[in-house]
């Protein structure tokens, strides 16, 4: 082998061990900080608890393929609904899994959700998301910020807003 051809690999091999080393030293994220922040209310006038209990039971009926298997509690006198979601979402490391709750509460004149619980789900394979890493996290945040949106613009409108 001449040195040429050895100077070629092992500058390959170098750049590959950053490469490596860089994926496996993931940026950290602020995942309870930004769970936290995910909690949002918002404010409907002359809409009362009924009419928007209603209109948040319609939008989880249209965006979620059997709603009736997600949804963990209702109770209408209180204006509390609860579900629990898998989801799955792509990133640089492959399609990964996750479970979320989604705790709806319903008042007269407002809607408030909250994501208590946001954890990574194994699908079987050895890979269970971790969202202490921005990578992992980054597309989750989005998701979840996307849906409460959704559902805020479906009570808003009377008419569900499907992602």
């Amino acid at each position: 082998m001449n040195s040429a051809m050895f100077k070629l690999i092992l500058i390959t091999m170098l750049l590959v061990s950053v490469f490596l080393v860089s994926i496996f030293t993931l940026q950290k994220s602020n995942f309870e900080e930004d769970k936290s922040k995910l909690t949002q209310e918002i404010v409907i006038p002359d809409t009362d608890k009924d009419r928007l209990f209603s209109r948040c039971l319609l939008w989880i009926a249209k965006n979620y393929c059997n709603a009736t298997s997600i949804i963990q509690s209702i109770d209408q006198e209180a204006g509390a609904i609860e579900i629990r979601c898998l989801d799955s979402f792509s990133s640089a490391l492959g399609k990964s899994y996750y479970v979320y709750y989604i705790s709806i509460f319903v008042y007269d004149n407002r809607v408030k959700v909250m994501y208590p619980t946001i954890r990574g789900h194994s699908d079987g394979e050895l890979f269970t998301p971790d969202f202490k890493y921005e990578i992992l996290w980054k597309p989750v945040r989005a998701l979840l910020k996307s849906n409460t949106g959704n559902l805020f613009e479906s009570v808003k409108k009377d008419t569900p807003v499907v992602w």
